[in-house]
């Protein structure tokens, strides 16, 4: 019987629960769901569920027989680490509480964290190396030419080409726009707003050119 570890948690596998915070449990089932890349789901061999992780490492492999070969994508060890010293507080400042409830509290805060986190990182502009999508832009600045005649457009469509292609990458903010950085040192946030002179003026902008150049590009 080997320690469940990241290598070897997997849908499908049977374990056997015996945790710090499922404390006088002894409980098999299945691993039926892995969810946020840190909580999984076991089906009980008593038709009831149970949800973790706290004590990971506690749970043992049964039979190694997954389902799929999807792998759970979790740090176990940091989760670990971090519920259970959260728990280890939560047990000394709350009189009465159980170890399995200083354990939920301690998992739901840290799924919490792990949540923000992720949301923070979708946040985080989207970068592509602008060697990679240089074909799909020299199509889409044939389009742009060919279908834009206004001269104040043309001139923003080619300044903006030219941004790009002095570019090594071009950053995509969660909002679809374009991060156009000047060699001013300006920085202005396109898609179909800028916050430039010319757009303020209701005029064309190199900016705003630039951007629906890399959209073009990257949903051809």
């Amino acid at each position: 019987m080997s320690t469940l570890n990241t290598t070897t948690i997997r849908l499908g596998t049977r374990v056997r629960i015996s945790s710090p915070y499922v404390r006088d449990y002894s409980l098999t089932g299945v691993i039926t769901d892995i969810q946020y890349g840190i909580s999984f789901y076991i089906q009980l061999d008593s038709d009831s569920t149970w949800s973790g992780p706290y004590g990971a490492d506690e749970l043992a492999i049964i039979t190694d027989t997954p389902v799929t070969p999807r792998l759970a994508d979790v740090n176990w060890s940091r989760f670990v680490r971090e519920a259970e010293a959260i728990a280890r507080q939560i047990e000394a400042a709350t009189p009465g509480i159980t170890a399995r409830e200083a354990g939920d509290c301690a998992a739901q805060q840290v799924e919490a964290n792990y949540r923000a986190e992720m949301a923070a990182q979708a946040a985080l502009p989207h970068v592509y190396a602008v060697s990679a999508i240089l074909d799909k832009l020299v199509s889409a600045v044939d389009v742009a030419r060919q279908t834009v005649t206004a001269p104040r457009w043309v001139n923003a469509i080619n300044a903006g080409f030219e941004y790009l292609l002095r570019a090594e990458t071009v950053e995509i903010d969660a909002h679809d726009a374009l991060i156009y950085r000047s060699e001013s040192g300006a920085t202005y946030r396109a898609n179909g707003t800028c916050q430039c002179k010319a757009y303020e003026t209701g005029q064309p902008c190199k900016h705003r050119a630039a951007a629906r150049l890399v959209h073009n590009a990257l949903h051809a």
